[in-house]
């Protein structure tokens, strides 16, 4: 009988040990827009202290481009041709 009670253990560890790697990983790449408040593209300046960013392609667009949280995220251009200046900053 020790032994089922060590094997029911070690499963139950297991099992904690998954759900815990599930529920902890990190938040996967975002999509960021491009837009001007509610319009969607428009030229402008990609910096970190104007709000030009959505996560959804229709907007609104009062996001910030954080260069530490937006490490992984993908800068997505869907309009029409425009002039867009990088600022470097932190």
């Amino acid at each position: 009988m020790k032994f089922k009670t060590e094997a029911k253990f070690g499963l139950n560890y297991v099992l904690c040990l998954v759900a815990f790697l599930v529920i902890a990983r990190p938040a996967g790449a975002t999509i960021l827009y491009w837009g001007n408040g509610s319009t969607k593209g428009g030229a402008g300046t990609w910096d970190t202290s104007a709000a030009h960013w959505s996560t959804a392609s229709g907007g609104p667009f009062t996001t910030v481009w954080n260069n530490t949280a937006n490490a992984g995220d993908t800068a997505y251009f869907d309009t029409a041709a425009g002039t867009y200046s990088v600022t470097l900053g932190a």
